[in-house]
């Protein structure tokens, strides 16, 4: 329940970190750019997503 919380917690604080500097980014004309912040935050999401999984075993 812990580690649930702690999760919880450092996904809702990336969320609100990175989502408005995403969206800055989608509004630019630098198209690589944006697909590179892209996959680092898709990075960013499947670690914690498989640590979480790592968790629940």
């Amino acid at each position: 329940l812990l580690m649930l919380s702690i999760f919880l917690t450092a996904a809702s604080i990336l969320c609100w970190s990175f989502l408005p500097h995403f969206l800055k980014l989608m509004s630019q004309l630098s198209s690589e750019v944006v697909i590179t912040h892209f996959f680092n935050l898709l990075h960013v999401l499947f670690i914690f997503w498989w640590l979480h999984g790592d968790d629940s075993r």
